[in-house]
């Protein structure tokens, strides 16, 4: 998942800052196929529960948007120091790591409280009478979680490479929450509105963690076994 780390640091800020026009600019910010995503209802794909608008946007444009923006920016950041070939975590880089996990932690307390209280957040997927699909989130939003606190938590002098990892972890679980959002914009450029379509791209953004934490665990796992001094090793 190395390989992987700058291109998902790039998509995380790019979509942190998107939020922030979505959710201050609304409308004016306009993307063929997005009126046909988000709405109250079950014709819209991305279905959202009745309640204050004006105060959900407020919370997600402080939360994705703005804290976002400054968490990944600091996440890119980190990325810059990795392409440096760092070895151990700087005062500078434990802040920036701190910052990032703090975003990664209120996005796992978030998503926990919508898999398991009823009636939480916006996204209602009832109308897709899937709601086996909340245990997948609820296994997503822990880990993804964890590794933010772990960051939250990062001391000077420690493991760069642990640092690197989880923070990458942390962008992939993000960028696999908007599979989704993503999959319906391009139904909808091609005129591709079919239900069976829209439940297969839901249960594949909720169910990708599954498959892409363990193995990201076994790989990373067979990388510190041959690591000789032992360096980012994970407990």
């Amino acid at each position: 998942m190395e390989s992987a780390e700058a291109p998902l640091a790039c998509f995380g800020i790019g979509l942190s800052v998107l939020t922030i026009l979505w959710q201050t600019q609304g409308h004016a910010c306009y993307i063929p196929g997005y009126d046909a995503i988000w709405g109250t209802g079950e014709s819209f794909q991305y279905p959202r529960r009745p309640g204050n608008d004006l105060i959900w946007r407020a919370i997600y444009a402080s939360m994705y948007g703005f804290l976002g923006t400054a968490a990944q920016y600091s996440g890119l950041r980190i990325t810059t120091d990795r392409l440096n070939r760092k070895k151990k975590v700087t005062k500078t880089t434990q802040q920036r790591a701190r910052l990032f996990g703090l975003f990664h932690s209120v996005l796992g307390v978030h998503h926990t409280l919508w898999s398991v209280v009823p009636g939480y957040g916006r996204l209602d997927l009832s109308h897709y009478d899937m709601p086996w699909l909340q245990g997948f989130a609820l296994m997503q939003s822990v880990y993804t979680g964890y590794q933010g606190v772990r960051l939250l938590l990062t001391e000077e002098g420690s493991s760069f490479r642990d640092v690197v990892r989880r923070k990458t972890i942390a962008d992939a679980s993000s960028a696999m929450t908007v599979i989704g959002a993503f999959g319906f914009l391009f139904m909808n450029w091609f005129g591709l509105r079919d239900r069976k379509i829209e439940k297969a791209l839901w249960v594949i953004t909720f169910t990708a963690p599954a498959v892409v934490f363990p193995m990201e665990a076994y790989f990373s796992s067979k990388a510190n076994s041959k690591d000789d001094g032992g360096e980012g090793k994970d407990d």
